[in-house]
């Protein structure tokens, strides 16, 4: 019958029966009314499955349910074949193509029907009715609806807990809700489940709900089935009696059935793995090796390490992000990755990570997130022993103030030492007003702070110079930010494998040294402007001694010719004898 219609499509394509009213789109309005009436029939046979009743369809109805089912299918085929070669000569295309997708959706619907009812889902019925044996001893299996609404329910519960503590924000967390939300049109799925009278949300409320998703616009057959292959894996779960064995191996093989792609499957059972907290098995199925880079995209990674990270399960996220090694680009992403590190005591990874992209617009988001994962995991003092760029020293120094940190004077004293940035030190320390407890007796060295014990220190240990600098400093208004400077010629590029060599012995000493040069400011003291004012601690400057006046090398007097080709006349050789030499000597004295 197909090919015959085949045959009539390609014959009155051309227009040959157009005088006898025989032309393609009358032919295709034919097969359009067609597929109405039989889905009419369809569904009025399958009252039964969905009512209640528990009614088992007899063989007269399943063969006709069987019949409607092929001739859509057969029609649905006519349509692409017109689709395929013959578009350009239908009144409307944009129409055909339309009725075409409702008879894909029709056929699908009609088929997995098909599929329930002979697995023994369908038909549907209270569960007290259950366990129930048809005539050819086949077991129809129910479904828990109640057990899965309140599993579903509390697991929500948590993993909301979970993501408000971690992230500070409730985000869906479960990997059914985000392919209903990134793949199914979210409302225009929920809508269909809620007029079906469910809550709009997995799970749905009934099978005849969840069969009724087949015919939701707008979304792709193959996520279709995705969300029906993870409704099974919750029904395999539920039925642990013995008794559904034969039915739980009919279950399992929807996927292929249907003809899902392994890697699609696999990922499937991975992520319901690690929504029922199975995380290592679900891991180990993600990265199999049978999943294809491309059926992973990029709210699969976001969710693995989301859930991961919010349930602490750091190692299982940090192998998967450094197995996949997905491509990242969203900040909420270069967020996450920055958390794991630190959740991981990453904190070197963690920063190379946000300075990779330095020169992105979220710069400085990374960083500020960087700090504040630091703070809130306790290793803010670790960023004491990173070498920070001075826009990344600003943005610290700015979070600690702008978070009021309990410790921003101490970080601030011990980040300025371990630089041997002494003023600035001096600076923070004499800013925050501090009682100088160590003069109070014993009582008040036992109220010494760590910030205080620093600087005494650092008052111990350094030369009498360094003293009498840093004395002076603290009088007057010191800016110590450095001067505009000359770009040298040349400059040595270090190795960063090569060991510095320090000569701190040595300038030290110096410094001593050469203390008798330091002058005291007189009565009219003026401020410090910036360190080109101190000696040895200003910049070299370059003394250009004064130009030298040469002597012209050449005589502008004018000479005739013949006189400098004449050669001057040999002067004869006087013979003298060494007598004569002493006398004249002698009377030059």
């Amino acid at each position: 019958m197909l090919s015959w219609l085949c045959k009539c499509v390609t014959a009155w394509s051309s227009g040959i029966c157009d005088t006898d009213g025989c032309n393609l789109n009358f032919l295709l309005k034919w097969a359009w009314h067609r597929a109405q009436v039989l889905k009419e029939n369809a569904d009025r046979l399958a009252v039964s499955l969905f009512d209640y009743s528990g009614v088992v369809l007899d063989g007269n109805s399943q063969q006709l349910v069987n019949h409607c089912l092929k001739q859509i299918r057969n029609l649905s085929a006519l349509f692409k074949f017109v689709i395929d070669k013959y578009l350009g000569f239908v009144l409307d295309p944009d129409e055909i193509l339309s009725q075409f997708e409702c008879l894909e959706v029709a056929y699908i619907y009609l088929e997995v029907l098909h599929w329930f009812q002979n697995v023994g889902l369908l038909p549907e019925c209270a569960l007290s009715n259950y366990p129930k044996v048809d005539e050819f001893d086949r077991i129809y299996a129910p479904y828990p609806v109640d057990d899965l609404v309140k599993y579903y329910s509390k697991r929500r519960t948590e993993l909301n807990s979970c993501s408000m503590k971690k992230f500070g924000a409730k985000e869906s967390l479960l990997f059914i809700d985000n392919l209903i939300e990134k793949e199914c049109g979210a409302h225009h799925l929920q809508k269909q489940w809620e007029d079906d009278g469910g809550s709009g949300i997995y799970p749905p409320l009934s099978l005849q709900a969840l069969m009724r998703s087949y015919l939701v616009e707008n979304i792709k057959i193959k996520f279709k089935h995705h969300v029906v292959t993870y409704f099974l894996l919750d029904l395999v779960l539920t039925l642990q009696d013995k008794r559904y064995q034969s039915t739980i191996a009919h279950l399992i093989k929807f996927p292929s059935v249907f003809h899902l792609s392994p890697s699609s499957i696999k990922i499937i059972q991975s992520f319901w793995q690690i929504d029922h907290g199975n995380f290592e098995e679900g891991i180990r199925q993600l990265l199999d090796p049978i999943i294809s880079s491309t059926d992973l995209k990029e709210w699969h990674h976001r969710l693995v390490l989301k859930t991961l990270l919010a349930q602490e399960q750091y190692n299982f996220a940090l192998f998967y992000l450094q197995a996949r090694r997905p491509a990242v680009t969203d900040l909420n992403d270069l967020c996450t990755i920055i958390s794991l590190y630190i959740a991981n005591n990453m904190v070197d990874e963690a920063f190379h990570f946000q300075r990779r992209h330095h020169h992105t617009d979220v710069s400085l988001k990374l960083l500020q997130h960087f700090f504040k994962e630091c703070d809130k995991s306790g290793n803010i003092e670790s960023i004491l022993f990173l070498p920070l760029w001075p826009e990344e020293e600003e943005a610290f120094m700015k979070y600690l103030t702008d978070v009021n940190h309990s410790q921003r004077s101490y970080i601030q004293i011990l980040y300025y030492t371990q630089r041997s940035r002494y003023v600035e030190a001096m600076k923070v320390n004499d800013s925050t007003n501090l009682v100088q407890f160590q003069n109070k007796g014993l009582q008040g060295k036992q109220l010494i702070t760590d910030q205080d014990r620093i600087m005494n220190h650092l008052e111990c240990i350094s030369n009498p110079l360094s003293k009498t600098i840093l004395d002076e400093c603290k009088k007057f208004d010191v800016n110590t930010k450095r001067g505009t400077a000359c770009t040298p010629l040349s400059v040595f590029v270090h190795n960063s494998e090569e060991r510095i060599k320090y000569k701190s012995s040595l300038i030290e000493a110096a410094l001593i040294k050469s203390r008798e040069i330091w002058s005291i400011p007189t009565v009219n003291k003026k401020a410090i402007k910036n360190n080109d004012d101190i000696p040895f601690l200003c910049k070299l400057k370059a003394v250009l001694s004064p130009p030298k006046i040469l002597s012209p090398m050449i005589d502008p007097r004018l000479k005739d010719s013949r006189e400098e080709s004449a050669e001057p006349p040999l002067k004869r050789f006087k013979p003298s004898s060494r007598l004569c030499s002493v006398h004249a000597f002698t009377r030059y004295f």
